[in-house]
């Protein structure tokens, strides 16, 4: 009986690995690569980065290690959508007191505090809010990604609405 084989983690990504999950994934592979090789140069660390990244076993033992990982955390669907909530939400203003001074972290308020992606002493930044926004409106079924044309009707209407549009903008310019 034959048995799905499976890849091996080659020496180089299961080093590469840790890094990779504390730099947050994908978007960061270069700024990992680069923890393990500081006198890489970007262009390297892009390579190397991408090279391991596609790498069969590589992606599998990332997929477990950020389960196990969720699986600690116990994080819950109603934490991330709370989350969401905190930063679609949050006033700037309750972050300063009746002076104008940025109160400290601390005593801010939750959804403030919970937004905070870079704090420095006298400014902070927040997670954008129309990203939010968004993910929490999808959750939420108010935005579809999808179009349900289910009669001849509905796509002629549609056709129609598109005609116009494009009309439009034509004229427009």
């Amino acid at each position: 009986m034959a048995g799905k084989r499976r890849a091996k983690l080659s020496k180089e990504a299961a080093e590469f690995l840790p890094f990779f999950v504390k730099c947050g994934g994908k978007a960061h592979g270069a700024e990992a690569w680069r923890m393990m090789h500081p006198k890489a140069t970007t262009r390297q660390a892009q390579d190397n980065s991408r090279r391991i990244q596609n790498q069969v076993a590589f992606k599998e033992a990332y997929d477990k290690s950020v389960k196990l990982a969720l699986k600690k955390s116990q994080v819950t669907v109603d934490d991330v959508i709370k989350q969401f909530w905190f930063n679609s939400s949050c006033n700037t203003n309750d972050a300063f007191d009746d002076d104008g001074v940025m109160l400290p972290h601390n005593k801010m308020p939750e959804s403030i505090a919970r937004s905070i992606i870079d704090i420095k002493r006298d400014s902070f930044r927040l997670e954008p809010r129309s990203k939010s926004t968004e993910a929490l409106a999808k959750h939420l079924g108010m935005l579809k990604d999808t179009l349900k044309i289910e009669s001849d009707d509905d796509a002629k209407v549609i056709l129609a609405a598109r005609k116009r549009r494009d009309e439009s903008k034509e004229t427009d310019t």
